[in-house]
């Protein structure tokens, strides 16, 4: 068996996503966050100021991450737009082969007088003891921040979570309330059914629910309405996107952007019209998303 690990500047070639593609596919978290159509986007953003470190055994890709370059930093590219940055690694990789390949890119980072920035690290990550060990012993000066993560709704199966939401009458309650209202729908969409007019409503009830607020949407700049169609039209290429919407007479008025990974559904982002607030779109679209996981 032959462990080798290497690292590359630039934009990679075709065969390198091909080959990322299936060790996603074969990864133990699988975060949408590192899915192949969403980095290889990011990639074309950042016009290939790259740094890319690979694992492979005996030819076969095994690990990777994609860094971008700002100057001598080195960040994740997937903090252009994400919850959670990890490191990309197969499920059969073993201990031997992580230690090397944690190993290899502190050294490297270390002999080319480099800084890292590795954001929002998931504590729960398999390989995380192992990062850390690597880390620790490398020599670098080295800063760890506690990362935490929003509320996680765990149940042993999805009737089991919907009971658990059932429970919190506030739930059942608005999407009664909504359901109720002449001409409401409850929508929801895991595949690029109205994508671009569905991403445009989200940004025009975003700008107005921030409108007058010390926090302004970002969305009301048209090149960060561009940068999320994108990002979603990736994520759906990838197939890792749903997105729910509450739909009434004069259009959609609330939204939740959900990316599925695992067994689970990551609440992304979230918005609404304002003129809807005293209706709780959010809480409503909470137990019909509880009720679209049962069935």
């Amino acid at each position: 068996m032959a462990i080798e690990c290497n690292v590359a500047h630039g934009m990679p070639d075709n065969i390198f996503w091909e080959n990322f593609n299936e060790l996603w596919k074969n990864s133990a978290d699988r975060s949408p966050f590192k899915s192949p159509h969403i980095l290889r986007y990011f990639a074309g953003l950042v016009q290939g100021n790259l740094t890319v470190f690979q694992l492979r055994v005996d030819h076969e890709l095994r690990g990777a991450i994609l860094l971008k370059e700002d100057g001598r930093t080195l960040t994740f590219l997937s903090d252009l737009k994400t919850d959670v940055n990890f490191f990309v690694l197969d499920r059969l990789c073993t201990a031997v082969e992580e230690k090397q390949f944690f190993e290899f890119f502190f050294s490297t980072i270390k002999h080319n007088r480099w800084s890292v920035v590795l954001n929002n690290q998931p504590s729960w990550a398999h390989y995380m003891p192992a990062l850390l060990v690597a880390g620790r012993a490398s020599g670098l000066f080295w800063a760890n921040f506690p990362y935490s993560v929003c509320p996680v709704l765990e149940a042993d199966s999805p009737q089991a979570l919907f009971e658990r939401v059932q429970k919190g009458h506030k739930f059942k309650y608005y999407a009664s309330r909504l359901a109720k209202m002449p001409g409401v729908s409850f929508e929801v969409f895991d595949d690029d059914t109205d994508l671009e007019a569905w991403t445009q409503a989200y940004c025009r009830a975003h700008i107005k629910r921030w409108k007058g607020t010390p926090t302004p949407s970002d969305f009301q700049d048209s090149k960060r309405r561009t940068f999320l169609f994108n990002c979603l039209k990736a994520w759906n290429q990838d197939g890792v996107l749903v997105r729910f919407s509450i739909h009434a007479p004069e259009g959609r008025v609330a939204f939740v952007i959900g990316l599925l990974e695992a067994r689970s559904l990551v609440f992304h982002a979230t918005t609404f019209d304002p003129a809807y607030g005293k209706y709780s779109p959010g809480k409503a679209l909470i137990h019909f998303i509880a009720s679209w996981m049962v069935g």
